[in-house]
């Protein structure tokens, strides 16, 4: 007990299920007449379909079973940039 065991011929056989994630990002840049400046705006939506897909499978030794973790679901950024 409490030792690894590996089992080379299973070697990357395991893979996660197939997953949707759509990612947004639009944006609008304004440069200065003299072109020292330039400004940015972008709107960034990350995982639109708000899908839960696994990110990650943990062995917790507590309860010694194999959890998954989610990935971020919906998520907007927003994002300023100021370039001179």
């Amino acid at each position: 007990a409490g030792e690894e065991v590996l089992l080379d011929e299973e070697a990357y056989s395991l893979r996660y299920d197939p997953y949707l994630r759509l990612d947004v990002k639009i944006g609008y840049q304004l440069n200065s007449k003299t072109k020292k400046i330039s400004q940015q705006f972008f709107l960034d939506l990350q995982n639109v379909t708000n899908n839960d897909n696994i990110f990650v499978k943990r062995y917790n030794p507590v309860t010694q079973q194999v959890n998954d973790v989610l990935q971020s679901g919906f998520f907007p950024d927003i994002l300023y940039r100021l370039q001179f």
